[in-house]
């Protein structure tokens, strides 16, 4: 796939949290699935990670807001801290995140990431 350069603790935490919401977005009865893939974009300098679930989604009036820090949709349970740290963790890796979410059916979440090159040291 290639290699990437990262700081492993704040990709760890960024990645957990995209993990972590797209558990608490699958209903508890049992029905719900994530997905993790990861590839290397053919013909690009990047790769990819994606965090989906087949959970609520994310209702459209609110799609701009998710990363906004101290923004939650989990009332007493969130922070409204997690996705604004981890579009920063993400950006300050040279990466972005892309979010497609439909209602009822489920959120994908997808970083890219630059990979590395012996010479970017």
């Amino acid at each position: 796939l290639g290699m990437l350069k990262l700081d492993q603790d704040s990709m760890h935490d960024a990645l957990l949290n995209l993990v972590t919401n797209a558990i608490d977005a699958i209903p508890d009865d049992g029905s719900g699935s994530i997905t993790i893939r990861t590839d290397r974009l053919p013909g690009q300098s990047s790769f990819k990670i994606e965090v989906a679930d087949n959970g609520v989604g994310i209702p459209e009036d609110i799609r701009d807001k998710i990363f906004n820090l101290f923004f939650s949709t989990k009332g007493q349970k969130g922070t409204g801290i997690g996705l604004a740290a981890t579009r920063k963790v993400i950006e300050d890796h040279g990466g972005t995140i892309k979010l497609d979410s439909t209602v009822g059916q489920g959120t994908k979440f997808t970083v890219y990431l630059p990979l590395w090159r012996p010479d970017d040291n």
